[in-house]
């Protein structure tokens, strides 16, 4: 599964909006606080991009599999941490294509 592009432009509206407000990196828009809060709003959000549950958490998985070499997350206890997780993720993505700071190795 490849990024949605309802979600790519969602996300690619709050990073340049972070970079507006100030924040630099990848760490400080996607790490030092959640995308989205509760569990209601989190499953809204996933209905929003016509993601299902499943399909969301075998995407994360093939997203730590690239990113860490490992699947670190063995099961998503809530959706508020499927949906940040998934979302911290695209975030690496796009803040690479944007030449915003990951602190990732290169």
């Amino acid at each position: 599964m490849n990024m949605k592009s309802s979600i790519r432009k969602e996300l690619e509206v709050y990073i340049n909006e972070c970079l507006e407000d100030g924040l630099k990196s990848h760490n400080e828009m996607f790490n030092e606080g959640l995308y989205l809060h509760g569990n209601q709003q989190c499953l809204d959000w996933l209905n929003h991009h016509d993601l299902d549950v499943l399909g969301a958490i075998n995407e994360c998985r093939e997203l730590e599999l690239d990113y860490l070499g490992e699947i670190a997350t063995e099961h998503f206890p809530t959706y508020e941490g499927l949906v940040n997780k998934l979302v911290f993720f695209y975030g690496l993505q796009l803040c690479a294509e944007a030449d915003v700071f990951t602190g990732l190795c290169q």
